[in-house]
């Protein structure tokens, strides 16, 4: 979804990103933001089959005050069992570019590890607007300002763009891990109720469970 936020809004703009919540593989090619289709796809419980109706290629999904999230269509990890009413289920990647042109897949472990070095009140505020999210399909700018997450920095990244990416890394385990044969999307949040909990690191979730390796 492209949203304009303000810079009233989305102070952490303004702050120097220290690190990348992802990785870059060695010979995997990036999409071209030039060559990518805007595509605007709202949150809702048949979001996964309504994006994976569409043709292989490269699409930008969501546009965050310069960030762009590209997804690339399709990628080479066998998905797992068919999800029901999707024409054209494939593997794919998701892509931050950021306003200076890096550019880096999320990955559920780096973000984690950043989750993990919020402070409680932070934590909890963006642990209820990732819930939001991931199960409850609410649009993440609509979570963020429902939790009042609008000064969280994650890692010198605006929340924003954390909640916008896990809106579509959520949609990936749902294609790779289809629900009621598999958890899907309850997977990727499983961390996140771990973390919270303050029972373990995010190094000992990686050894619990397989999709943070």
């Amino acid at each position: 979804m492209y949203v304009a936020i303000s810079y009233c809004e989305l102070k952490s703009c303004a702050k120097v990103n220290l690190k990348m919540l992802g990785i870059h593989p060695k010979g995997l090619v990036s999409p071209n933001p030039l060559n990518a289709a805007r595509l605007n796809i709202p949150n809702s419980p048949n979001i996964s089959v309504l994006f994976c109706t569409h043709p292989d290629g490269e699409y930008i999904v969501e546009e965050i005050s310069g960030y762009k999230l590209i997804i690339k269509k399709p990628d080479s990890k066998k998905i797992k069992a068919n999800l029901e009413g999707c024409r054209n289920q494939k593997d794919f990647t998701i892509w931050v570019f950021e306003p200076n042109g890096n550019h880096w897949m999320p990955t559920h472990l780096e973000t984690l590890r950043a989750f993990h070095n919020l402070n409680r009140p932070n934590k909890q505020s963006l642990f209820c607007a990732i819930k939001d999210v991931v199960l409850n399909f609410i649009e993440p700018v609509e979570s963020w300002r429902t939790h009042h997450c609008q000064n969280i920095i994650v890692e010198g990244y605006p929340s924003l763009l954390i909640l916008s990416y896990l809106k579509w890394m959520a949609v990936l385990e749902d294609t790779h891990y289809p629900p009621n044969t598999y958890l899907g999307r309850k997977m990727a949040f499983a961390g996140y109720v771990l973390i919270n909990s303050g029972l373990y690191t995010p190094d000992e979730i990686k050894r619990l469970l397989r999709i943070w390796q």
